[in-house]
Parts: structure tokens; C-alpha cells; sequence
């Protein structure tokens, strides 16, 4: 069973915290969340965060696009930014198509909204 790093910054501490698979419905209500620079491989813990609307999961380990699966029920998610993973690849214009496609709600995409080249 795989766990997830979760990293939580306040301006006088820090901790982390590992939540199981089996474990994700109990972040239901988060609506914003912050897991850059983590060694994170999988987005499966997330599914059930159905409040999610901001997520950032910039220099990670995610190694396929088929990860964002996970992250379809979150119907509410906008922002994500998923850059520097290596399942961004090469191709950035590709890159972006198949997220879009995957993820239709998204207004904003590694710090690109509509109006940045978004669509």
C-alpha cells in the first residue's frame, strides 16, 4: 500500500504527515493544497477530496499522465499545477492538450489561466 507525503508550512513549524490509500476519504472537505517538492508518485490518495479547488504538485514524481485519472471526481478543482514531473515530457503544447482533456474544468494549468495560451 502506497503512502502519500503530505507537507503542512506555517510560518513557525512544519510537519509532514503520510496518508495511506485507504486513507484519502478523510480529506474530503481540503480545498486547497500545497505538495511541491515532494518525492510524490502517485495522485490516487486524492480522489476522494472532493472539495479540492487548488492543487500544486510542482516538482513531484508523478511519472504518467494516467495519474490525473484520480483527480476526475474532483469536480471542483481549477488550478493545478503539475509542472517539472516526468509526465510533462517534452512536449508542452501535448502536454497541456491531453491535461485539458483529462481535466475540462481546469481554468489554470502550471500558472497559465485562459488568457496565457491556456486553451
Amino acid at each position: 500500500m502506497g503512502l502519500l507525503p503530505l507537507i503542512f508550512y506555517c510560518p513557525t513549524f512544519c510537519f509532514t504527515i503520510y496518508l495511506s490509500c485507504t486513507e484519502s476519504f478523510e480529506m474530503m472537505f481540503l480545498l486547497f493544497s500545497l505538495f511541491s517538492l515532494n518525492s510524490i508518485t502517485s495522485l490516487s490518495p486524492l480522489a476522494g477530496c472532493l472539495s479540492l479547488c487548488e492543487l500544486y504538485l510542482r516538482k513531484n514524481m508523478i511519472p504518467s499522465l494516467s495519474e490525473l485519472s484520480h483527480l476526475r471526481p474532483l469536480t471542483r478543482l481549477r488550478v493545478l499545477w503539475l509542472a517539472e514531473n516526468p509526465c510533462c515530457g517534452s512536449d508542452p503544447s501535448q502536454y497541456r492538450l491531453t491535461v485539458l482533456r483529462c481535466l475540462p474544468r481546469l481554468q489554470k494549468l502550471d500558472n497559465q489561466g485562459e488568457r496565457s495560451g491556456f486553451l
